[in-house]
Parts: structure tokens; sequence; C-alpha cells
């Protein structure tokens, strides 16, 4: 009122600022509040995930769901726009491992390794029992990418300690200590891939069983 009253010629001119900038909030709070909202398309289609590894908090969740929204932005090339969904995914849910592993995943396929490992590494400090293997297979990865033989192993290694039964990290592993120089260690590894296999009755049998 006061500015009006002595800039009058004014008056319109700051009447224009004040409603573009109202207009510029509102939009900034919808675009902000559409990605804090869950869809209840996304919770269904994200369900398992979120029980896969452990998902509860409702924090937990929207990050999960930007980290989803940031890899289709990726996809089509809408790299900043990724860049803004996972920092968002992290800021709201800076302890989650899933989201830091999900980052770290995002920046190894942009070839950010540095950026990689230092999100992978927040998320191993963060594993929880669901969350462990991925992590740890994630980061197997990343130092794959920079020729580190023997941490690849041990990343591996921790990742079995999650999972014992998945044989495909069971086989990465016992790759990681071919190509290290350990060849009897990778023949007892791919040996329990075998024996794991003989475990599981086959199609056949069942179907004869029966």
């Amino acid at each position: 009122r006061h500015i009006h009253q002595y800039y009058p010629g004014r008056k319109g001119f700051f009447n224009s600022l004040l409603g573009d900038f109202e207009i510029e909030c509102r939009q900034r709070y919808q675009r902000y509040s559409d990605q804090m909202n869950l869809q209840e398309s996304e919770v269904v289609r994200f369900r398992n995930e979120f029980e896969r590894y452990g998902l509860t908090s409702e924090n937990d969740k929207r990050a999960a769901i930007l980290c989803q929204r940031g890899k289709s932005e990726m996809f089509v090339g809408n790299v900043e726009n990724a860049d803004a969904l996972f920092k968002e995914a992290r800021d709201l849910a800076p302890e989650s491992a899933y989201v830091f592993a999900m980052s770290a995943s995002y920046d190894l396929a942009r070839n950010r390794i540095g950026h990689a490992l230092e999100h992978i590494e927040k998320a191993c400090k963060n594993v929880t029992k669901k969350t462990g293997a991925l992590c740890y297979v994630l980061k197997a990865r990343i130092l794959d990418v920079q020729h580190d033989k023997t941490g690849r192993i041990a990343a591996l290694e921790c990742a079995l300690r999650y999972d014992s039964d998945d044989s495909l990290t069971r086989h990465q592993y016992g790759v990681a200590l071919s190509r290290a120089g350990r060849a009897e260690e990778a023949i007892q590894q791919f040996n329990l891939i075998i024996e794991k296999e003989k475990e599981i009755p086959s199609h056949h049998s069942a179907s004869h069983g029966a």
C-alpha cells in the first residue's frame, strides 16, 4: 500500500510482479505435491518392490517411487529431471539403503563412477536383511568397472551372506574368483550351484510323481 502511495504509476507493475510470483509458487508447490502424493496405481504397481525390500514407511515408499520416476526420465533422455528426482528421493529418505542403491545404479548407468561409489557406500552402511544382497551386488558391479578384483570378491561375499541361495550371485562370485586366479575356490562355488540345482525337483519328475 505504501509503495503504491509513493509510486502510483507502478501499481500495475507491482501487481503483475506479485501475480507472476504467486503463480510460480503455486506451480512449484503443485509439482512437489504431485511427486509426493502416492498414486494408488503406483502403490499397487510397486507393492512387490516395497515388500521385497522392506519399504514400510510412507517416506521410503514415496522415495522409491521417485527413484522409479527418475529411471523413466533417464530412459527417455531427460537427465536433468532424473537428477532432480533422485536427489529428492535421497532428501526424502536419507537413511534408505534402497534409495541410495538406486541412486548408485543410476550413476553407474551414466558412467559417473565417483558418485556411484559415494552412494553405494552410504547404502551399504544402512543395509537391512532385505536390502543387503541388492546393495552389495551393486557394489560389486561398480568395483568391477574399476577393475578392483579384490573389492568385487569381498562385495559378492557380503551379498551371499544376505542371500546364500541366489545362484546368480554365487555364479558371479565364482567368476570373480576365477579371474583373480583362485581357480579351486571358483570350482567350489560352481559345484555348490550344481548341488543346489539337484535339490530342485525337475518339472518332469514332478509331473511323473503326480
